[in-house]
């Protein structure tokens, strides 16, 4: 017993030596953890960032994409003004001719009767809606005195406008 006493403070030492280590691996493996969560956190950022990389790549495909289809939009667009554009060039040229020959066709007409009869025919305004002739209006007023002072009215009223026209034409004066 006395050799496994005097190996007890020999183990105590051992004892102790090993519970030394234990605390020295067990702040080691603390130290690990802690790099490990590094790490993790660290991938984890890189991964984030190529995420990003890749969402702006392919933002920029899908931008360059709409930009070439909206620029097709607008050629096709611009081909279908200009071609509605010389239609109606066309047309309106069309109509023109039309009145030209039918202008041309009176006017020829006019030219052959008046080689006939020496006289041009009388022009009628068709479609213009004309009101009496002045020679044709007769006034017939109720009252003669009325019409007297709103005649006179008129002509004192116009006498004075154009006094004061002439004041400010000629401020001179």
């Amino acid at each position: 017993m006395a050799s496994t006493l005097a190996a007890v403070p020999q183990l105590l030492t051992s004892v102790q030596q090993l519970m030394e280590q234990i605390g020295a691996l067990q702040g080691l493996f603390e130290d690990v953890e802690g790099a490990l969560f590094q790490l993790e956190d660290m991938v984890e950022t890189q991964e984030l960032q190529e995420r990003q990389l890749d969402h702006r790549f392919q933002f920029a495909l899908y931008k360059e994409k709409k930009l070439s289809e909206l620029e097709a939009v607008r050629v096709s667009l611009a081909s279908e003004h200009a071609d509605k554009v010389v239609q109606h060039e066309l047309r309106q040229q069309k109509l023109l001719r039309e009145r030209q020959d039918a202008f041309g066709q009176a006017f020829q007409q006019d030219v052959q009767e008046f080689k006939l009869s020496g006289s041009l025919p009388k022009m009628e305004n068709i479609g213009v809606a004309r009101g009496p002739a002045l020679e044709e209006v007769t006034l017939e007023p109720a009252d003669p005195e009325e019409l007297d002072k709103f005649l006179n009215d008129d002509s004192s009223e116009q006498k004075s406008r154009r006094d004061s026209c002439l004041n400010m034409e000629n401020p001179m004066n």
